[in-house]
């Protein structure tokens, strides 16, 4: 348990599971946002998919067996359009967290934002996955 409330924008419940060092960053991401477009005051960071168990990772459609979201490293985050989406991306990026997948719907319309810290896999990479494909993260490569 993280104790007392110790974020801007995220609640402990919400982060529960999450790694210590992984969860500010995600709040400075945040406040980032606000500096990229102040007119709207940022936008919410709503976590659809946080830290997962084993057996929660097995039931998720696609989901890799070595998922980030199972070491508390990963979040899925919700947007409504491609604007949310860019201001995610330049957010999470300019706060260090550089693994992002970007997943669409069938009609191709973004439905959420997978960023993760897990030093295991290749980082600066951005992905495009179609939601109910093979995996939620992108293979490892050499």
């Amino acid at each position: 348990m993280l104790g007392s409330q110790r974020w801007t924008y995220f609640t402990n419940e919400e982060v529960v599971g999450l790694e210590p060092e992984y969860v500010p960053k995600l709040d400075m991401a945040r406040a980032k946002t606000i500096e990229l477009d102040p007119e709207k005051k940022g936008i919410a960071f709503v976590i659809t998919s946080g830290f997962r168990s084993v057996e929660k990772n097995e039931s998720v459609i696609g989901a890799v067996p070595d998922s980030s979201h199972c070491k508390g490293l990963a979040t899925d985050l919700a947007v409504d359009n491609h604007h949310e989406v860019f201001l995610i991306v330049a957010a999470l990026i300019s706060v260090g967290i550089n693994r992002i997948g970007i997943y669409v719907n069938g009609e191709g319309l973004p439905t959420h934002v997978h960023n993760d810290m897990d030093t295991e896999k290749p980082s600066q990479t951005i992905w495009l996955k179609r939601e109910g494909s093979v995996s939620d993260e992108l293979p490892q490569t050499a």
